[in-house]
């Protein structure tokens, strides 16, 4: 019984009230939650979001990144319907975090992750580090003379860019702190919201949508994402990322050691 509390508290005081408070929004539909519940679809055995309820396995009821998470493919669906999230990442629905998977699937995964993290005020999600990631060595690594090669399909680092963006720590890759929106409603909420978002794109996808509506903070988003490897479109009707848009005195050596490589290469 005192799970039963924690889950319905979490959802209550950090989901709805939370989402309330920063972004003035909180989901009208009710949820409703399985506990323990694990998937009986897709990943199963695991915490899954399932057409307007979400399953959790019996020691995920007792964590609230688990809980946030799952809370946060149900926000999603709520303004992308509930079949591209919950197929996101089909056919396997395999996602670990160091795994590369697919642009829909790293969003999907991703966005949830992250806003599990900002509705609880800390940079890791389940242990995984989204402040520093490269710090890590099973963060993915990509080779950087692959003109193809990307890490746009792997939620940790779609999950830690949205973080960067979000956060107020004065990275030298970072230097600005962007919160839940914006500072005009153009921020990780509304444009990863909007009618109309390619979620097979994914984080590229975002992309694109910074650049219509801040077209003269462009360099904000493509630092980070260059810091964490998200550099060339996976699909060829996405334009990569244009190298150069770090701030200027911020061009420097972000990435030492071996398999990295500076931002202006």
């Amino acid at each position: 019984m005192r799970t039963a509390f924690f889950i319905y508290d979490t959802l209550t005081r950090l989901g709805w009230e939370g989402l309330q408070r920063e972004v003035g929004w909180s989901p009208p539909e009710r949820l409703n939650v399985y506990w323990p519940g694990p998937c009986v679809f897709g990943q199963i055995g695991g915490s899954c979001y399932f057409y307007n309820g979400i399953r959790l396995t019996e020691p995920d009821g007792r964590s609230p990144d688990a809980i946030l998470h799952e809370f946060g493919h149900f926000v999603l669906s709520r303004f992308h319907g509930d079949d591209p999230i919950i197929l996101a990442c089909a056919p396997t629905f395999e996602h670990a975090f160091p795994q590369h998977t697919s642009l829909h699937c790293a969003w999907s995964e991703g966005w949830a992750s992250f806003l599990a993290a900002a509705l609880l005020g800390k940079p890791r999600y389940q242990g995984w580090d989204l402040e520093d990631p490269l710090a890590h060595s099973d963060f993915p690594r990509i080779d950087p003379v692959d003109p193809h090669a990307t890490n746009a399909d792997n939620k940790w680092a779609t999950a830690a860019a949205l973080w960067d963006l979000f956060d107020h720590l004065p990275e030298p890759w970072d230097p600005h702190a962007d919160g839940w929106d914006g500072p005009a409603r153009n921020g990780i909420w509304t444009l990863s919201t909007q009618r109309g978002f390619n979620l097979d794109l994914g984080i590229e996808e975002f992309w694109l949508k910074w650049v219509e509506r801040r077209p003269d903070r462009l360099g904000e988003a493509a630092c980070p994402m260059y810091r964490l490897q998200i550099l060339l479109a996976a699909d060829p009707s996405v334009s990569s990322i244009p190298y150069g848009l770090c701030p200027p005195r911020l061009v420097r050596r972000l990435l030492p050691g071996p398999g990295r490589w500076p931002v202006d290469a």
